[in-house]
């Protein structure tokens, strides 16, 4: 699980000020920013993630007061389902095989609702409120070589939980004979067992010869 930089709660007028970071100057770098649904009356209102970079350059001049216009929606409540994605990884140790980011298509009814994208940096899981209900699916725009995908959707009132896993294959090389001959199908094998029968024979001739050699020598 994240822990985020910074937390802080607007005000009245919905406006939010960073100057710290836990204890600490806001240090430069690229931040990203994201506000947790509000229920507010008979709306819920959700916001977009942005990203910002401080300091920016305008004018070709280092700006490090930066303002941020976070877009937001407002749905009715009934007329909404949050959604929250996460991403598993199986039975590959935490590999360097894996991609640095996955994207996934968000799919109502068949209808496209979004492309989002899962990697390390949000802990491969992410949560969305959309407007509407229905028969939720998602699709992974591309399965990483030599994994395999599975797709479990859990739809209560008006949550949907879907985990995406990804189970690496393992495979199992066959072994390359280095010595010896390997009999193979459709092989004829009588020729060889008769020459090893004959050779046998002849080796059995030549002890029979050399023996009698000898001993017509002695006499």
């Amino acid at each position: 699980k994240l822990t985020p930089d910074g937390l802080e709660t607007t005000d009245t007028k919905g406006n939010v000020t960073f100057l710290k970071v836990g204890q600490e100057d806001l240090k430069p770098g690229i931040y990203l920013a994201f506000g947790y649904p509000q229920k507010i009356g008979n709306y819920i209102y959700t916001f977009k993630t942005s990203i910002i970079t401080v300091p920016y350059l305008e004018n070709g001049m280092w700006v490090y007061h930066q303002n941020a216009d976070v877009k937001r929606e407002r749905v009715p409540v009934g007329e909404e389902t949050y959604v929250t994605f996460e991403k598993i990884w199986e039975k590959d140790d935490n590999s360097t095989l894996r991609p640095t980011s996955i994207d996934l298509l968000v799919l109502l009814d068949g209808k496209q609702m979004e492309r989002i994208t899962l990697n390390a940096s949000n802990g491969w899981k992410t949560s969305r409120f959309y407007p509407g209900t229905g028969t939720w699916t998602v699709k992974e725009v591309t399965v990483p070589n030599g994994y395999k995908d599975n797709y479990n959707v859990k739809v209560q009132d008006n949550t949907c939980d879907v985990t995406v896993v990804n189970s690496y294959q393992y495979t199992t090389a066959t072994p390359v004979p280095t010595k010896g001959i390997i009999p193979q199908t459709g092989m004829i094998w009588w020729p060889v067992i008769l020459m090893a029968v004959a050779g046998a024979a002849l080796f059995a001739l030549g002890l029979v010869i050399y023996a009698r050699g000898r001993k017509h020598g002695k006499s």
